[in-house]
């Protein structure tokens, strides 16, 4: 039904009006050498293509006009201009003109600023009176139905919508309907433009959505400054949007002159027609959608919803815009007044917003649906995150990495988790997989995920049915149903604790979906995603053309030079086709490429074993038969087919079929198909490097000869459920089948395909006309998919420089190799760790860098996943630099037994630094780097700590995550900071503390990352209070609140071991002293246990022969199989590399699982009790001290000296650091003084080591202490 009266009316042409834009018009403008060469102005086709290629395709300004000057090229195209100054001179003075854009200024502030824009009624001129749009015109609103009785209305384009009609009622007149879209993209570096397009409704919106048709123009630049001089942020916040609303107001303004009379414009064929150019919809995400309504930020932009009732599923009608408009009057009376009427009407006090003044504009009618930022990127990304928190990100993630390879859908092979600025098409292709990924997943503890999976269908039928390019009040009642069922299901996600709420402007924004349906036509009107391209096109290649001075100008300039070439380049085809209309292409349905895949015809034996085409044969016999016979079905036909011969052993065959369906929606002359590739290819070798690339048989919809256009009967749709059928268990009339051999058989096309049906599968020849489309099957993953290794995002953090340093460049033997890897983020120069380079010992894993592991027993092991330490550090903005060489199998404390050789000390090369994270200690004492990164199963970081007179912290068991770095054993596994001070130590253990999810070793207590104590704030906060040695008290007497001094016990027992140096002692207790000094108290306190601990820590050391022997140790981590695959099976070969400190500790762990097997439990329990005794005096005291280790560094070993004497070098070394290793408390390692060693020389100083424990989770007491102290004194000078 068309609206009645006036509405399109064609008018005469006002006088001396000319259709301007019209191609006979054009052509006239060109002048008299048009009628000859439709080139003109350019003297020929070879000079127009060049032209053409220089400004869309070609190099710029300055390079063209260097080619055009090598001797013989311009002479030998015959091109009319020398250079690219001469190209430009002929499109800006010759081609005719475009909209023109002009400067203005706008005073916000206190500052002026520049403005570039067009006149948007010659913009919407050019739009409406563009002759390639002419056919595609609507000038009438109508009305559209379903059925005859004009029941069940119909809405898609612009003009089918409610709007136009009620707008148009009002004025009796046609109306070219602007639209405006903007955004603020980055152009570069900080660079960010804000570019506003519009386009016109009377366009159809199959023009509009193709950036390629130009159905939508740049209409201005607006200022993007951010105000920085302005430090009260409300009130930067309030000029940022007059500023704003004062450009869209200048750009506007001409709207307003036509609310009366309206103006006379041509179309494309040169009719005249009386328009009203009115401001219907103005297109953004939410930012701008509350930037333009003056709403809060978190309110709704289109009713008056509270706040804190987004979330409840219902909608208001939109806000009343006459209070609103009766607020703004207010402005005259003063901006107390004013601001006090806006605040009563619900918006921000802005003066004249851009719409006050516009004619029939109710701007909360007037924001639209977002699909891409509201669906996509809103709901859709939260929905995966919750579905994440649900079911593990591992799970997720593994499935994504699983599912079939197929052309139209994307697979994440890194899983979807570690995605990070993941764009409107990934969640697009992330939605499509979505359902497949979760449909039979249960929930932790095997619930019932029966309640998501509704709540999620129901999110994703909505989705879908909101794209619909055509809607009826029923699909729209559908889309509101599943909506609805959305909400009713919502609990399941408070019920898991994955919500609070579900307050979310973007979630409560959907619900207004059915109502701008209803009133602009479906939502593929005004879809932000159409400017994506748009921003590249006008925004970001006019910013590359620039010299970045001055660069909106030029911008501007280069536009219009673009637009001409576009509208010349319509000019020519159009002279070309003399005349006449584009045609409309349609492909035909079925396209083979033109020649075979396969060169040589393919025999059916290679069908059957390379295909999978496995009764071709039979299956090509019952084809013949049936073509021949088309009656015969069952055990006739297979008779039948018995009797035939083929008189052919090979076929051609084809790797891919083309398939092309007509979009009856599409109304445009463009190729309007929908293209489906199917492929049947199988396993071959890749192009490169010669590498196995799997098969790829795709599956497809098949017309069993019944089915109908959309294979769906007795269909209905049930809410939240989706389309189900009602009398069938099956798509009617279709079967869907697995491709396996693409053929041709002299003149007929016929393709083997394979069905799965009820456990059975069958195979037969079908020609491809019966092909409907491709079909992607979800794969059934039953409970649980495989597990996998964390991705490794190697475009954030590119490895670079890898290399193992030469001798001269390693003269201490610390580096095992040598990397750069940091983000490519702003968190390389924002982060908390930007600026510092980070050495990881090398049983820490980093992708691409080999890891040695300090033997020889393999020397090929590139890891390829990075420990989660490594990647928290790089999201931190630290650089990795690299790996320190460690000991044998991480097994040893002495610096002498890593297969590259021996690690010396800083102090003196000939003596040990310590281990086994010898390597990374050195390195940070010579100044390579700032920060480390050590294990410590025994004392790994405290002993190059104390031996190299760095600090070294062994956290608590578990707050820091093991997860990518070789396991010694489980229960003892530690990873932890080292560092040249106390602070840097305390800022790189906020970094990389909390739990990551994948670490069994992160025991009950451990704190998430975001509850990590913030130790570097809490530090400096303590100091400028002078309270480093204070701690609050909420165990005895006094009231909650109250400090005391910090207690510090010093471990009686831990001075008594056998070869501790009495001198070692007496520097420690010095160190102690000087506690009381500062403030702190200091006792003696004992732990009879103690002295047990060693004795108990051997015993446990004897079973620690799971790792070696490559066994499960049935922890829950992300296990490194590869490195198991290298060591593993073990031979005499691989056993005489190891040194014997680890071979000893294979061969007693062999002899204790035989004859001692309850050895491994009896010290589990002993170790139990052990924490109980040191937990008990932390009652009493806030802090363990003790040394760190018996005795400063010692002289160095020949790596060939016997075994025996090896070990009595390190006899005693753990007395005091192997115990925390076994309890799981926190122990911090920090310089004290410097000592000779026993045997001289006296004038050789090394470090001494001074221990302080703490209770679990109480690294900020060790830190607080040991930072009083290390800025009170000067170890090196005790």
């Amino acid at each position: 039904m068309k609206f009645g009266e006036q509405a399109g009316c064609v008018i005469e042409a006002p006088k001396d009006a000319q259709p301007q834009y019209s191609n006979t018009s054009y052509q006239s403008l060109l002048g008299a050498a048009s009628t000859d060469n439709p080139w003109s102005p350019f003297q020929s086709k070879l000079d127009w293509e060049v032209e053409k290629w220089a400004k869309l395709r070609g190099p710029g300004d300055t390079s063209f006009s260097e080619l055009l000057a090598i001797e013989g090229v311009r002479e030998s195209l015959n091109l009319s201009f020398r250079n690219a100054k001469e190209l430009n001179s002929i499109i800006d003075d010759m081609l005719p003109k475009r909209p023109a854009f002009c400067c203005d200024e706008v005073s916000v502030a206190g500052m002026i600023f520049d403005i570039y824009f067009r006149d948007v009624l010659e913009c919407a001129r050019a739009l409406y009176g563009d002759p390639e749009f002419a056919p595609y015109l609507v000038f009438v609103p109508e009305r559209h139905y379903l059925d005859r009785d004009e029941t069940v209305r119909l809405y898609h384009d612009m003009h089918t919508g409610k709007w136009w009609w009620s707008t148009q009622k009002s004025r009796k007149y046609i109306l070219a309907r602007p639209s405006f879209q903007s955004s603020s993209p980055p152009i570069k570096c900080n660079k960010t433009a804000y570019p506003i397009y519009m386009t016109i409704g009377s366009l159809s919106k199959d023009i509009r959505r193709k950036p390629s048709r130009h159905g939508q123009i740049l209409l201005g630049y607006l200022p993007t400054i951010k105000l920085e001089h302005i430090k009260d942020p409300s009130e930067r916040r309030r000029a940022l949007a007059d500023l704003f609303h004062q450009c869209m107001r200048k750009i506007l303004k001409p709207l307003q002159k036509a609310r009366v009379t309206g103006i006379p414009m041509a179309s494309g064929d040169g009719v005249w027609r009386r328009c009203h150019p009115i401001f219907a919809a103005y297109i953004g995400d939410y930012p701008e959608q509350t930037l333009v309504t003056l709403v809060k930020y978190g309110g709704c932009p289109t009713c008056p919803i509270p706040i804190e009732e987004l979330g409840s599923g219902k909608t208001l009608p939109p806000r009343d815009l006459e209070p609103i408009q009766a607020a703004l009057a207010k402005f005259r009376c003063g901006i107390g007044t004013f601001e006090e009427a806006c605040h009563d009407a619900g918006i921000k006090a802005v003066a004249h917003p851009f719409w006050e003044d516009l004619p029939y504009v109710h701007i909360y009618r007037s924001i639209t649906p977002d699909i891409l930022h509201q669906l996509y990127q809103g709901v859709i990304k939260h929905l995966v995150a919750w579905l994440q928190d649900a079911f593990g990100t591992e799970e997720i993630d593994a499935r994504c990495t699983r599912m079939p390879p197929n052309r139209h859908v994307r697979i994440f092979k890194k899983g979807i988790s570690t995605l990070s600025r993941v764009s409107g098409e990934e969640h697009r292709d992330i939605y499509r997989l979505l359902l497949g990924l979760i449909v039979d997943l249960r929930l932790p503890g095997g619930a019932s995920s029966a309640r998501l999976v509704r709540a999620v269908r129901a999110m994703l039928d909505f989705l879908y049915l909101a794209q619909y390019p055509v809607h009826s009040d029923e699909t729209l009642q559908s889309m509101d149903e599943a909506l609805q069922t959305f909400h009713e299901n919502k609990q399941v996600f408070i019920d898991l604790g994955i919500r609070e709420d579900f307050v979310l402007p973007k979630l409560h924004n959907v619900g207004h979906y059915s109502y701008y349906i209803q009133l602009y036509g479906t939502t593929d009107n005004y879809s932000t995603e159409y400017t994506e391209r748009l921003h590249i096109d006008y925004t970001k290649d006019a910013y590359r053309a620039s010299n970045k001075k001055d660069e909106f100008r030029q911008m501007a300039i280069w536009l219009e030079r673009k637009e001409k070439i576009h509208r010349h380049d319509q000019y020519i085809k159009w002279r070309l086709r003399k005349n006449a209309p584009a045609p409309c292409i349609h492909l035909p349905h079925v396209t083979l490429p033109l020649h075979p895949s396969v060169r040589s015809l393919v025999p059916f034996d290679t069908l059957a074993n390379k295909y999978g085409a496995y009764d071709i044969r039979n299956a090509l016999a019952s084809f013949i038969a049936k073509t021949i016979n088309p009656s015969l079905t069952g055990l006739r036909l297979e008779r039948a087919a018995a009797k035939e011969w083929l008189p052919l052993q090979s076929v051609p065959v084809y790797h891919k079929v083309t398939f092309a369906n007509p979009d009856p929606f599409v109304r445009t002359n463009d190729v309007s198909d929908d293209l489906d590739i199917v492929d049947a290819r199988p396993a071959h070798l890749g192009r490169h490097r010669g590498q196995s690339v799997p098969g790829k048989f795709n599956t497809v919809l098949v017309d069993m000869g019944r089915g109908g256009s959309t294979g769906l009967r007795g269909a209905s749709y049930v809410g939240g459920l989706g389309w189900q059928l009602t009398d069938c268990d099956r798509l009617e009339g279709y079967r869907a089948a697995q491709v396996r051999v693409v053929f041709k058989l002299k003149h007929d096309i016929t393709r083997a395909y394979r069905n799965q049906s009820a456990g059975i599968c069958d195979a037969a020849v079908i020609p491809l006309a019966r092909i409907k489309r491709s079909l992607y099957l979800f794969p059934v993953f039953g409970p649980e998919a495989p597990h996998f290794l964390p991705p490794v995002d190697y475009t954030r953090f590119p490895r670079k420089d890898i290399s193992k340093p030469p001798p001269e460049e390693n003269a201490y033997n610390a580096w095992s190799a040598k990397a750069t890897v940091v983000s490519t983020g702003p968190e390389a120069t924002l982060g908390p760790l930007a600026g510092r380079k980070v050495i990881l010992k090398d049983n820490v894993c980093l992708a691409g860098v080999p890891c040695e592991f300090g033997t020889a027993v393999f020397s090929d092991w590139i890891p390829t996943m990075d420990a989660t330490v490594v990647t928290r550090i790089l999201e931190a903005g630290g650089t990795i630099i690299g790996k320190g060489t460690c000991e044998n199998f991480c097994a040893y404390g002495v610096s002498n037994t890593a297969a590259s050789g021996p690690v010396g000390n800083p102090f003196d090369k000939t003596r040990s630094a310590g281990g086994s994270t010898s390597g990374v200690a050195v390195l940070i004492v010579q100044g390579d780097a700032d920060l480390g990164i050590g294990g410590d199963q025994g004392g790994s970081i405290r002993i190059p700590a104390s031996h190299c007179g760095i600090v070294g912290l062994k956290p608590t068991f578990g707050l820091v995550p093991y997860t990518g770095i070789i396991s010694s054993e489980t229960s003892i596994d530690h990873t932890g900071p080292m560092s040249r001070d106390v602070f840097s130590n305390a800022e790189l253990l906020k970094v990389i503390a909390g739990v990551d999810g994948m670490d069994d070793r992160q025991i009950a207590g451990t704190p998430f990352p975001g509850q990590v104590p913030d130790y570097p704030v809490l530090l400096s906060a303590a100091r400028s209070a002078k309270a480093l040695l204070s701690v609050g008290e909420n165990r005895s007497g006094l009231t909650p609140g109250n400090t005391r001094k910090l207690r510090i016990g010093i471990l009686k027992e831990g001075e008594t071991s056998h070869v501790m140096d009495l001198r070692v002692v007496a520097c420690v207790r010095t160190a102690a002293k000087r506690f009381e000094a500062l403030g702190a108290e200091v006792v003696e306190v004992s732990v009879p246990g103690h002295t047990q601990a060693p004795l108990i820590g051997r015993a446990y050391r004897l079973t620690q022969s799971n790792n070696l022997l490559g066994r499960s140790s049935g922890t829950r981590q992300v296990y490194l199989n590869d490195l198991t695959d290298k060591i593993m099976p073990w031979t005499q070969d691989k056993f005489e590399k190891l040194f014997s400190n680890s071979s000893s500790s294979l061969i007693q762990g062999l002899f204790a699982d035989q004859y001692y097997p309850s050895l491994h439990g009896k010290a589990h329990n002993l170790i139990r009790r052990l924490r109980l005794d040191y937990d008990n005096i932390f009652k009493d005291v806030d802090i363990l001290l003790m040394p760190t280790l018996p005795y400063v560094a010692k002289k160095l070993l020949p790596q060939d000296a016997p075994p025996l004497t090896h070990f009595e070098a390190q006899w005693g070394l753990t007395f005091n650091t192997f115990p925390f290793n076994l309890t799981g408390h926190p122990a911090l390692s920090v310089p004290c003084g410097m000592l000779s060693p026993p045997e001289g020389p006296e004038d050789l100083k090394l470090p001494v080591g001074m221990q302080l424990v703490g209770r679990y989770l109480d690294e900020l007491a060790l830190y607080k202490a040991a930072l009083a102290w290390e800025e009170a004194n000067n170890w090196k000078t005790l």
